[in-house]
């Protein structure tokens, strides 16, 4: 297998970057659940759809192996109808120095609350695939009934 070489492509909740360098990764997660509120019309309201995104983070890891030098590594979107959810994959530069020295790289997901399926995410180096890390979304919506306002009128 050729360097450099991913050991981690992780869903959670929070990353946590501590003073001495090291990172912890919180609550690990596959399936992202969210439960709305309302009536089935709130996930067809653009205006909901648009300002309800939930944030996850990916936390990457890769160690250069025999690679040294610069590089890109890409993260691509694909949603559950198969198709990129974005334009264009974000890219963050890297360096690697060879051998066990590694990159922690930790990206801030948005998931849009109303599209439930399984989304994959394509990690690459310099635009070869190391690996698809999958999240599945389940929206749901609990329906309550609204009980119209009563008052305590005096009684005549």
């Amino acid at each position: 297998m050729e360097s450099p070489y991913l050991t981690q492509a992780s869903f959670c909740e929070r990353v946590l970057n501590e003073q001495d360098g090291v990172i912890s990764a919180i609550r690990i997660i596959d399936t992202y659940r969210i439960e709305l509120k309302g009536s089935k019309e709130i996930l067809d309201d653009p205006a909901l759809r648009k300002s309800a995104l939930h944030s996850l983070y990916l936390l990457i890891t890769i160690k250069s192996g025999d690679f040294k030098g610069k590089g890109n590594v890409s993260v691509r979107a694909i949603g559950p109808d198969g198709k990129p959810t974005g334009k264009s994959p974000a890219t963050m530069p890297i360096e690697l120095n060879g051998g066990v020295h590694g990159v922690n790289i930790v990206v801030q997901v948005g998931i849009a609350m109303n599209v439930s399926g399984t989304y994959w995410y394509e990690v690459s180096f310099n635009d070869r695939l190391l690996t698809r890390t999958p999240i599945a979304v389940s929206v749901t919506v609990n329906q309550t009934e609204l009980q119209p306002a009563t008052k305590n009128l005096p009684s005549k």
